[in-house]
């Protein structure tokens, strides 16, 4: 009774049958997306497991097998040498990061400082059997001030969750992703004037740039790493 009540006298669908159709293919398509994303997200977070555990992988080390041997018996069983290079990382952060600008439509937001005090900055190579890999975790706090025609406002910037088991991927998951605050004054929490409104939205845009930067570090660790004394 309920298909002859769909269908019309010569039997083809009614408007009615046809938006059935429509929305019960939605909404398959809609549960593919859903199972593709949530596949996606299961691998994602299966790399970042095994990063977070064995590093980002650098060449072979020139220390020969007897050397190697060597410092196996002296030291314990797991990584048996390890060499530190957050001192180096925190220079180079340093001095890069207070060269960040973005402007835009009459906006300019500067990056004044690094607040190494409340950051962690993070970085070492291990080796193991003959084996080297790079592990980094950062959490950086930085000053920034921004000025447009009508206004100028100051504020902070926190980028954290960087590790190399994570990566730069807007509205990615904290599990994979690198995540960011931006903190202003009290005063322009709420409704703002549309200065201020620019001002934020603007200095938001400083987790591209901070990507940017640590895009280029990386590479400059990886080569500080490579060069490491084994």
């Amino acid at each position: 009774e309920r298909m002859q009540v769909a269908l019309s006298s010569c039997g083809e669908p009614t408007r009615f049958m046809r938006t059935e159709m429509a929305r019960m293919q939605k909404l398959r398509g809609r549960l593919r997306e859903e199972q593709r994303a949530k596949g996606e997200q299961e691998k994602k977070e299966a790399t970042a497991e095994v990063l977070r555990g064995t590093g980002l992988k650098l060449s072979e080390t020139s220390a020969s097998p007897a050397a190697l041997q060597k410092v196996d018996r002296t030291l314990a069983k797991g990584y048996v040498k390890e060499v530190d290079l957050s001192y180096w990382a925190k220079n180079w952060l340093s001095d890069h990061l207070v060269k960040m600008r973005h402007e835009n439509d009459g906006v300019k937001v500067t990056v004044k400082s690094l607040d190494v005090p409340k950051s962690e900055i993070h970085a070492s190579v291990k080796l193991k059997n003959g084996k080297r890999a790079l592990f980094f975790d950062l959490s950086l706090m930085m000053n920034w001030e921004a000025h447009s025609p009508d206004g100028e406002m100051q504020g902070v910037f926190r980028l954290y969750n960087v590790g190399q088991d994570t990566k730069y991927d807007p509205g990615g998951d904290k599990e994979t992703s690198w995540m960011y605050e931006l903190g202003f004054p009290q005063q322009f929490y709420n409704r703002c004037p549309p200065w201020a409104e620019q001002i934020k939205e603007e200095a938001a845009e400083l987790f591209h740039c901070t990507a940017e930067v640590l895009d280029k570090w990386v590479k400059a660790l990886k080569a500080k790493a490579e060069a490491s004394a084994f």
